[in-house]
């Protein structure tokens, strides 16, 4: 991929995340996926059990797609992203995505609490 291209991703992530653009931002995030973002493991994690339905399903395309591996720094960066989000309320794809990304990633018995169909 061009050089200048890639230099686009911090750029899309920016204004992907921006607390303004939440719900409105799977364009983006779309967009980010056509790039490699093996580099922005931890933030589409983020994106996966924090965002709205459009931004998690194609923040976890792109790490399906880009067949990600990412770096023991980055596992333990997102694994903190993980368990935070396991004590919230998340709504259902953001537990689906937490699911797929545990039983990828991780042992998912430590995250059984967010797992758990019945917590409310």
């Amino acid at each position: 991929m061009d050089g200048k291209l890639s230099e686009l991703v911090p750029q899309l992530l920016a204004a992907a995340t921006k607390p303004e653009n939440i719900n409105f931002n799977g364009t983006l995030v779309y967009a980010l996926g056509k790039f490699d973002c093996s580099a922005y493991f931890p933030q589409l994690v983020e994106i996966s059990v924090s965002h709205g339905y459009e931004a998690c399903m194609e923040a976890m395309c792109a790490i399906d797609e880009q067949n990600v591996h990412p770096t023991q720094d980055q596992l333990d960066q997102a694994e903190s992203i993980l368990q935070q989000a396991a004590n919230t309320n998340l709504l259902p794809h953001q537990k689906e995505a937490l699911q797929l990304i545990t039983t990828r990633f991780y042992e998912s018995s430590r995250f059984n609490k967010a797992l758990d169909p019945f917590q409310r």
